[in-house]
């Protein structure tokens, strides 16, 4: 059969569009196939659950009065996990509620003024410290003058070192007692000046301002109270328990340690040669052989950015110079077939 020129052509113009068609062909079914053998053939890894441990500490010092667990058992967040002796805080709440009721007593008295008997108490109590202020200005006179005989015949050889110390800490005690008597006289008399001149504007607020600081200090102490009893702040397994029963705590001491079971996770290590098939949030399955009708699912969270040497646990024979990347697996689904340390 013979072809004209012009036939010619056209067979070659067709079988020259043909050839990029099979190319592309060629290449699609070369995706597809390492696809499908990509599928077929996941990659594998092993690893161990681990959890994140949270210590649980107490903001209240007092002896441990209950602790009704051990390590292992599971606790649901809320639970009651412990309880500290408050009785000294309970105390405290005491005083603070009677300096409240003496503020609150201290500015209605101010709102109406003072009392005759309110005066006469001024006056008396000023006088009485005025006394108790002579008498230690002369206790201390004379210590001050025995002091320097007893200085002038250590000098001389006549006493010891220590007698001559033992009136000096008797002179220094005297004198810091006639200080402190002087500050009571002062005090004194400025309260007297209040009373005889009537309360001022300032002074009212000032009491005012006392009496909520009270009731503001009341509050924070019934806070501190509440939290001697302590609860679980999350659901978890007990991992350490720090300290028994009897056992006098301080504030910010770790009594015990749960691993939250909502947070599990695996970290894997994936070679270098297969780093390019795991991204961030792609799905894995977990399965094991007590895993076996169970959908257990995790995602991947994170990849290392460094490559590393395969650590020693995990490394096989094969592996000792492989370079891996660290990729951590967060459990999101099954979570409650599994527990920290199992491989």
């Amino acid at each position: 059969m013979a072809f004209t020129k012009c036939e010619v052509k056209m067979m070659k113009k067709a079988k020259l569009k043909l050839i990029p068609f099979l190319i592309i062909l060629i290449g699609l079914s070369y995706y597809f196939y390492n696809t499908q053998k990509e599928i077929d053939n996941p990659l594998r890894f092993t690893g161990n659950v681990e959890g994140k441990e949270i210590s649980v500490t107490t903001e209240v010092a007092g002896e441990l009065l209950k602790l009704d667990l051990n390590e292992g058992d599971y606790v649901k967040k809320g639970e009651d996990i412990f309880e500290i002796d408050v009785t000294d805080y309970d105390i405290q709440l005491n005083q603070l509620v009677l300096q409240e009721k003496i503020a609150e007593l201290n500015y209605e008295q101010l709102l109406d003024g003072a009392s005759n008997d309110d005066v006469e108490f001024a006056v008396s109590n000023k006088n009485s410290i005025d006394k108790q202020l002579s008498g230690a200005q002369l206790n201390y006179s004379h210590l001050k003058d025995s002091y320097n005989d007893l200085d002038v015949l250590y000098k001389n050889g006549s006493v010891s070192k220590s007698d001559l110390d033992n009136a000096k800490l008797q002179m220094d005690q005297a004198y810091s007692a006639m200080r402190s008597l002087q500050a009571q006289v002062d005090a004194a008399q400025a309260s007297l000046d209040k009373v005889l001149s009537g309360a001022e504007k300032e002074i009212i607020e000032i009491a005012k301002a006392e009496m909520e600081l009270r009731s503001l200090e009341i509050e924070n102490l019934k806070n501190t109270i509440e939290k001697g009893q302590k609860n679980a702040p999350i659901s978890g397994i007990i991992q350490t328990i720090n300290y028994d029963v009897g056992e006098f705590i301080n504030p910010g001491m770790a009594l015990l340690s749960i691993i939250n079971l909502d947070t599990l996770s695996i970290d894997i290590y994936v070679q270098q040669q297969n780093l390019y098939l795991v991204n961030v949030g792609d799905q894995v399955v977990i399965s094991d052989d007590f895993l076996e009708g169970k959908e257990v699912l995790g995602k991947v969270v994170s990849i290392s950015s460094k490559a590393e040497f395969t650590p020693k646990n995990v490394e096989s024979k094969e592996s000792k110079q492989e370079m891996v990347f660290k990729t951590t697996i967060e459990v999101v689904k099954g979570q409650e077939f599994l527990k920290p340390g199992m491989f």
